[in-house]
């Protein structure tokens, strides 16, 4: 980035959905940005029948980034995690990380966190407000809220001797927050960052048919199509999709 000893290093979601892992080094000091598996269809090698039989695996084949310290093997010291958001995508290698890496979201996704280890293997998350700066080092890094479908997803911000980073995770701007996609935007643009790195999944210069509609339209759509249905209607919900959830529960009521 024109500062020795300050990189960027991008370790997955690279023409995939998701799977992002952005590693900010400077100096001896690092924070990785999301932890997550990437999505791929069709094209992922533990898909189906062919499962890892564990870590090793995902790193041999790239899905999981080879980070010294990160696993709890070897001396080197760990990174710390900020994870923008519950999707798995995002942060589905929460489980494998060594106990003493230091594991940040916001306050949200930290109740999410630690409901589904609940069911597994439990770690200690540290809560992160947005707008509340982190020092990791000479790295400081802060939180923005922004709207996506799951409760609690944030931007950051990373505070670099080279300049800041600004990585979006996922956000929209057709949900029932924009406004908080448009104060990261507003924020983000007032710190000039050095590297903007944005997830673009369905960015494209041709949308998709129907494409326009945004979160308010999904309910008033299965409500109608709920209206149809001659017998039992079937809604397949992702269930930390909160407030889908609920608004999809006051359309089967109505």
């Amino acid at each position: 980035m024109g500062v020795a000893g300050v990189t960027l290093q991008i370790l997955g979601g690279i023409g995939t959905i998701g799977g992002t892992k952005v590693l900010v080094r400077d100096g001896p000091d690092a924070v990785l940005l999301d932890c997550g598996l990437a999505y791929m269809p069709g094209a992922d090698w533990f898909e189906g029948p062919v499962q890892p039989r564990g870590l090793r695996d995902m790193v041999a084949m790239g899905a999981a980034p080879d980070l010294p310290g990160l696993y709890g093997e070897g001396a080197a010291a760990p990174p710390a995690v900020f994870v923008t958001h519950a999707h798995l995508d995002h942060m589905a290698l929460l489980p494998h990380l060594a106990d003493g890496v230091a594991v940040h979201a916001t306050p949200e996704t930290v109740a999410i966190l630690e409901t589904l280890a609940a069911a597994g293997r439990p770690r200690r998350y540290l809560s992160v407000a947005p707008g509340q700066p982190v020092a990791c080092g000479s790295l400081t890094v802060t939180a923005h809220g922004v709207d996506h479908d799951i409760p609690g997803a944030c931007a950051y911000t990373v505070a670099t001797r080279a300049g800041v980073i600004a990585y979006s995770g996922d956000l929209r701007a057709h949900g029932l927050h924009p406004e908080r996609t448009e104060g990261f935007v507003r924020a983000a643009g007032g710190l000039r960052p050095a590297v903007l790195l944005l997830e673009g999944t369905r960015l494209g210069p041709d949308p998709p048919p129907g494409d326009d509609r945004g979160e308010a339209d999904v309910a008033t759509l299965a409500e109608a199509a709920m209206a149809e249905a001659s017998g039992l209607a079937v809604l397949n919900a992702y269930a930390r999709v909160v407030e889908r959830v609920a608004n999809l529960a006051a359309a089967a009521a109505a």
